[in-house]
């Protein structure tokens, strides 16, 4: 009979420490949740910009609608990275975009009479730097996408 009673006063604190056990694993599996959710959403951007790294070394000039789309599918740029990457986007928008009107320029010299030694000197400064932005991608995108830092 004692031990009954001790076993049943007993239970009030066991079942508590269950449940505060229960709900302890429950915060740290919303967490991971939450980084991992963080970490997809954040290499999503860094896909499309090195897709975009790559079009341009590849190709050297992009349509300006393609452009856009690039621009609305790295959106959450602003929320998700500071203002290093975003300003880099920003950077890549604005050369993406003068490399390909520089090469349009140099595709087609008798419209665009008296530009076409600027435009080669724009269209040479330009494909290096996409080249260069390329190879470090990565490099600046480590900070926000390193597995080990994700808890």
């Amino acid at each position: 009979m004692k031990v009954i009673t001790i076993l049943s006063g007993l239970l009030t604190p066991i079942i508590a420490l269950i449940a505060v056990y229960i709900a302890y694993q429950q915060h740290r599996i919303g967490k991971k949740k939450l980084n991992l959710d963080l970490y997809e959403r954040r290499y999503s951007v860094f896909s499309e910009v090195k897709k975009l790294l790559k079009y341009m070394n590849e190709n050297s000039q992009i349509d300006t609608i393609e452009i856009q789309k690039f621009m609305f599918r790295t959106n959450d740029r602003k929320f998700l990275f500071d203002s290093d990457i975003t300003a880099f986007i920003e950077v890549l928008k604005d050369n993406a975009l003068a490399l390909s009107h520089a090469t349009e320029h140099l595709k087609k010299p008798e419209q665009y009479k008296g530009t076409i030694a600027e435009d080669n000197q724009t269209a040479s400064r330009l494909e290096k730097w996409f080249t260069e932005a390329y190879e470090g991608v990565e490099n600046r995108f480590m900070e926000y996408l390193e597995f080990k830092k994700i808890k």
